[in-house]
């Protein structure tokens, strides 16, 4: 069990459960360990759904504070990290939701048929992470988020729909015209 003195990271590192309990005991150094090894993912998943840097920080803090208040709900189903980022992931949904209106959806009236899933070859592979992230963060916001959802979240269009409160044939247009961007982003790199 933790003790009231320093909590030392090697003892928090050993034990997920003592690190959950000390952090719903409100202990500051227990509390700073959850930020410095899980922050970082979380900023991640935050800059994914942001539509900018500084959205996607206040998207952070709100969200970091909320895992925070709701940490005595942890019921220790799951790692501690597929809990974090679930809520993480839900707290940047809600947050999008609230906004909807402000977001550009684009749907075409045509049929949907032709815009099957597609295999999109790239000559060059190597294409770092963080060049990924920088090719998708100049997608328009709406496409962002939905390849974000289905391909990063592995949600369906129905379920992407549904939290986005978009229709499935927006999901499924906002994915491919993504995808024909990326594409052409990529295109433009490997020339």
């Amino acid at each position: 069990m933790l003790n009231n003195s320093l909590i030392l990271n090697v003892d928090l590192k050993n034990s997920e459960k003592e690190l959950i309990e000390a952090v719903k005991a409100g202990k500051s150094d227990a509390i700073t360990f959850l930020f410095h090894e899980y922050g970082s993912k979380l900023m991640g998943i935050c800059d994914r759904y942001a539509p900018d840097k500084d959205a996607a920080k206040d998207l952070f803090q709100e969200g970091f504070l909320k895992i925070l208040k709701i940490i005595d709900s942890f019921r220790y189903e799951s790692k501690l990290e597929s809990w974090l980022y679930r809520i993480m992931v839900n707290h940047c949904i809600n947050a999008i939701r609230k906004r909807k209106k402000d977001i550009e959806w684009v749907e075409l009236k045509e049929d949907h048929s032709q815009y099957v899933e597609e295999e999109i070859e790239i000559e060059d592979p190597k294409l770092r992470i963080n060049q990924i992230m920088e090719l998708m963060n100049q997608l328009p916001y709406g496409y962002r988020l939905v390849l974000n959802m289905y391909a990063v979240d592995n949600r369906t269009h129905a379920e992407i729909a549904k939290e986005l409160g978009i229709s499935v044939s927006t999901s499924k247009t906002q994915l491919f015209k993504a995808r024909r961007y990326l594409l052409n982003l990529i295109k433009n790199i490997e020339k």
